[in-house]
């Protein structure tokens, strides 16, 4: 009789920088195999298209009468910039502590060091994949931002248009909830005695984004999808490198 054997990542503790982490976070992303990642991912397209049809344009009315003016709101909205100037920064500095610590491989078995490393690829991975998916998705804005774009708040345009192109129809999914889960996530699992800081940050992000109408709430809930995978693949990677360089 044929068994079929789920393919499971390996566990992030394997490799030196993760290993010396103390406990692990509670809720621990990087044990799902790739069947929970889809999983996952089935589960966010039906919230999506949930959001979509029932939540994303009353959300966004309600943003721009109400929520968008309080100044409750504004620190919120700093933060998923403020991750993502963080990340900027990473890319920049990284090769040059690379080239101190000699080379990459060296560097990511640094503690705090090696984690930046790691949250600076996912932060690349997950810019990629976002700028094509907005190309291909083409969807319109909630408010009107950039050089005068269409909006569903003072045009009522509400939609996809694929491979519409240009900077008025690039809301889906969200890029800076995507920047801040890429990093947030491997903050979580490598330094999970911040859970709180980190839950905070990615809810944050989130909120300051839907609350000051840059956003849908279904943009963001794909982009904290995507920012999660991004995150958790090079996690995985990164296990398995360092179990190879062990054996070798």
């Amino acid at each position: 009789m044929n068994v079929h054997t789920p393919i499971v990542p390996p566990p992030i503790d394997d490799g030196p920088l993760i290993g010396r982490r103390p406990g692990r976070p509670w809720l621990d992303i990087s044990r799902l195999s790739l069947r929970g990642w889809v999983v996952l991912g089935l589960a966010d397209f039906v919230l999506v298209v949930i959001c979509y049809q029932w939540v994303d344009r009353p959300v966004a009315r309600l943003a721009h009468l109400t929520l968008k003016y309080n100044p409750l709101w504004r620190p919120l909205i700093r933060l998923p910039d403020l991750i993502t100037l963080s990340a900027y920064a990473l890319l920049i500095v990284l090769p040059f502590l690379a080239w101190q610590a000699g080379g990459f491989r060296r560097l990511a078995r640094m503690d705090y060091l090696g984690g930046g490393l790691l949250a600076g690829v996912a932060f690349v991975i997950s810019a990629v994949i976002k700028t094509f998916l907005k190309w291909g998705f083409g969807r319109s804005w909630p408010e009107t931002w950039v050089g005068h774009n269409p909006s569903y708040i003072r045009d009522g345009l509400y939609g996809f248009f694929p491979f519409h192109g240009g900077d008025g129809y690039a809301s889906f999914p969200s890029g800076h909830m995507t920047a801040a889960m890429s990093i947030v996530v491997v903050g979580w699992q490598l330094w999970p005695r911040y859970a709180a800081f980190w839950l905070c940050a990615a809810a944050g992000a989130g909120l300051g984004l839907v609350g000051m109408n840059f956003h849908f709430v279904s943009d963001v809930l794909a982009g904290a999808y995507l920012g999660s995978a991004c995150a958790t693949a090079v996690l995985w990677k990164a296990a398995e490198g360092y179990r190879k360089s062990d054996q070798d």
